[in-house]
């Protein structure tokens, strides 16, 4: 048997052009995305609860009322999608 890996997304999508910061944040977040506009930014608390949807690109979001802890930032964009972790604290 012959085994291929695909990539998920395009080939020129970098999940290094997606930033968010600061991180850990006790207040607010920025994501920013250097050549591809978010479309979409969902954050999820580590048991898989939706916290935010946001359908639009956003200057910063406010996780200021969320509980210390670890949250699953998922930003979508036109060439894929780039999930990263933001600590709460």
């Amino acid at each position: 048997a012959e085994y291929r890996s695909y990539p998920l997304s395009s080939p020129d999508f970098q999940l290094d052009d997606v930033t968010l910061y600061p991180n850990p944040s006790s207040k607010e977040i920025f994501i920013e995305s250097k050549n591809n506009p978010i479309t979409k930014i969902e954050i999820f608390s580590l048991l898989g609860a939706r916290m935010l949807t946001f359908n639009h690109t956003i200057e910063s979001i406010d996780i200021s009322h969320f509980d210390q802890g670890i949250y699953l930032v998922k930003i979508y964009t036109e060439q894929g999608m780039a999930l990263k972790k933001v600590v709460k604290k």
